[in-house]
Parts: structure tokens; sequence; C-alpha cells
């Protein structure tokens, strides 16, 4: 096999936001917060095994309403966690309607542009940003080295899973990469926005007051959007979703990739309009399917994509894997079951090596009948539930000792 160098090529910055702490206290974002954070390590130099020439480091940007239900747990976990307001009190944002609506809509409100303090890790070449219901799958080397330059670029950026295939821009940097969530677009021909639950992005604290200076001019109106440029009117517009996209499609285009969402951010979502949407079929579309949603002639089903092939998952539409829910078997019509069991199986992967690393360092504070005795499917869960749904959930305990390797 290839020799492994001896110290990394760099360090990269991931980190995650929690905007609160939910009608749980906090507890399921620390069981979220816990396995993507374990899943950075499996893939990044500090495990041999994985092959990557990255190191990394976790930070968890943190709300000050979060702070208390939160901010010891993730701390425990190896996170370095910074508390931080939102990025712009939304009171001063000058247009009414943003003003008004950012306040009330989308995932987090206005604190969903915590995210934005990626772009302030000014002392690593690229932050990637994950939601806690992520996980990663095998290393991002190939997007690092595109991002970053030198000699392994040009080969990285033919190896890169590009969204359509596309390459990369030849006249400058890259400094984002995303994917967009076409599960938003509502009829054909709509722009999509990104999806906020993967973004990798190159730090610059330029870009990150240039971000506050748009949300703070509030140039957003209803159905059209930032700047009327059409992103708007879909679920997190007035958020990241919309801003990123308004961001890197109309105020700095060419400086963004979106990346193939069948291998980055895979959601298993279904990449065709269904029944009822009205679109004229294109000369290239196959035989009576129905139209991409991304607007090609021809797509890729994510549902489809073999598992080995995927890097990063996020937890949407396969619900999150603490739900404890099987597929199985089901009817000839459930395309996405499969898969999403499989990227669960995979998250409990990723957290019974946790446990068992945590043991294995002299800071098990589990008592091994108390965590693993779940017995509902126990191949699949591993011990972690003990019956289907969220009641059998069986939480994740988290050492007092603090930090991970």
């Amino acid at each position: 096999g290839k020799r492994r160098e001896s110290a990394p090529k760099s360090r990269i910055a991931y980190s995650i936001s929690i905007a609160g702490c939910g009608d749980d206290g906090g507890a399921t974002t620390v069981q979220g917060a816990a396995v993507p954070g374990h899943s950075v390590r499996l893939v990044s130099f500090e495990n041999p095994s994985s092959g990557s020439r990255y190191s990394h480091a976790m930070i968890a940007f943190v709300h000050p309403s979060a702070a208390a239900c939160s901010a010891s747990d993730l701390r425990a976990l190896g996170y370095d966690v910074r508390v931080k307001e939102t990025p712009v009190n939304a009171t001063e944002i000058r247009g009414e309607f943003l003003r008004r609506t950012i306040q009330v809509r989308g995932c987090c409100q206005e604190k969903e542009l915590l995210k934005l303090y990626a772009y302030t890790l000014t002392d690593y070449p690229v932050a990637v940003h994950l939601d806690v219901d992520s996980i990663l799958l095998r290393p991002l080397d190939d997007l690092f080295d595109a991002m970053i330059g030198g000699g392994d670029a040009a080969e990285a950026a033919r190896r890169l899973a590009v969204h359509g295939g596309a390459a990369l821009p030849e006249n400058g940097p890259v400094n984002f990469f995303f994917t967009r969530d076409y599960n938003l677009v509502n009829k054909p021909g709509k722009p999509a926005g990104i999806q906020g639950g993967f973004m990798a992005v190159r730090p610059s604290v330029e870009v990150y007051e240039e971000y506050r200076g748009i949300v703070l001019q509030g140039d957003h109106y209803p159905g059209s959007g930032w700047g009327r440029k059409g992103h708007g009117g879909y679920y997190g517009a007035q958020q990241i979703q919309g801003l990123c996209a308004y961001y890197y499609d109309h105020v700095h285009p060419g400086t963004a990739v979106e990346l193939d969402r069948c291998r980055y951010n895979q959601m298993v979502d279904d990449p065709r309009f269904g029944r009822g949407v009205k679109a004229e079929p294109s000369a290239g579309m196959a035989g009576g399917a129905f139209p991409c949603r991304d607007g090609r002639d021809e797509c890729e089903d994510c549902r489809t994509t073999p598992l080995g092939k995927i890097r990063s998952a996020h937890f949407t539409i396969c619900q999150k894997p603490w739900t404890c829910r099987y597929f199985g078997e089901k009817s000839a019509g459930d395309t996405h079951g499969r898969l999403c069991d499989e990227l669960h199986g995979e998250w409990h992967r990723i957290r019974s090596d946790l446990e068992e690393m945590w043991r294995q360092d002299g800071r098990d504070t589990i008592r091994v009948g108390e965590v693993q005795d779940g017995d509902y499917r126990l191949d699949h869960f591993r011990g972690h539930c003990s019956r289907a749904g969220g009641r059998g959930y069986i939480p994740l305990k988290i050492p007092t000792t603090v930090g991970l390797p």
C-alpha cells in the first residue's frame, strides 16, 4: 500500500452549530454531535487506516440559549466550543420583509446564520460545516486537494464527483463546495437553494462581513427572494439555503462548485418530480419518465447509489438514526428503504466504534448492561434500541473526561 506520511498535509476545521436546546433539553443535540464528530476522526489522518493526509479539528458554534444544555457535553466530546450570538441582530435588518420573516421561518430562524461563523476559521485552509444529523463515511482528500491547490490539485479535480460531471473553474480558486436541495423546488425551472447540511468553505473574514452586510441590507422579497433573483419562496430561503445560493450564483459567480449529491451529503432523495407536476418533456427525456428536479434530461437516482460510493450522508428523508426505525422489506414502490437502512446501520456502527474507543482509553463511564441491552434488531442497531421508535433508543452516555484524541 501507499506509505503513510509522518505528518498531515494540513489541518481541516469541521464545525457544527447549535441553535437551541429543543424540547428534550439538548439530549438529541448531544446524541447527534457525538457520532458525526467521531465519523470525522475515522476518515482523518488521526486514524491511520483512513489513508487520509488531512488531520482535523472539531468546533461547535453554540448560541447562548443552548450553552447550558450542550457546552459541557460538547467539550467532553472533543469540540472546541465557541458561544456566539447570531451574526446579525435581526431587528437591525433594513428590509422589512426579511426583518419580519427571518425570525419566524426556517429550521432555526435567524440562528441558522450561526453557520456563517465557519468563514471566520481562518487558522485553517478549509472549514467544513456539518449538520449534527450527518456523518462522513470516507475521506474528503480530493475535495481538500482541489480547494487548497498545489501539485495534487489537478488530479484531485479530475477525480472529484461534481454535479453533472462539470469541470472545475480554470480562472480562479474554488471557495465553496456544496450540494443543492432540489427537493425544495416545486416546479421545473425554479432555482434551487443549497443544502445547508454540508458546506466546505474557504475561510475569510472579508466574506463573512460581506454576508453580514447582505443580510443587514435585507434585499429579500416575497417569492423572488434575494436581490429578486429567484432564491425565495422555499424552505430556508431567508437563511443559509437561499443566502449562500444567491451569494455564489449572483454576487460571486464562478467561485463555487456543486458536488454530486449522490456521493456528498447523500439524502436518499427522489431525483424526479412526481405525478401532478406539469412540465413539457424534453427531447432527451426517457419515455414516460417525470422530469428531473435539477433540470437535466437524465439524472442519477440517489436512492440506488451503492453505499461504497457515498462519502457523506445526511439524515433527512431517512429520518434520524436515533428514532430506531427499520425500513426492511417494503413494497416495490419503496425505493429508499434499503439505502436508509444501510446508512442508519453505518451511524450505529460509528457510535459503537466511539464507545469501544472510550473503553480502550479508560474513559468508560458506561456499564455495558446499561448501554448495550437493546435487543431490537441487534445486528442492525448494535444494542442501541430496545424497540422501534424514538422511545426505544438507548442514549449514548458521555464520559466526563474531556476531549477525544
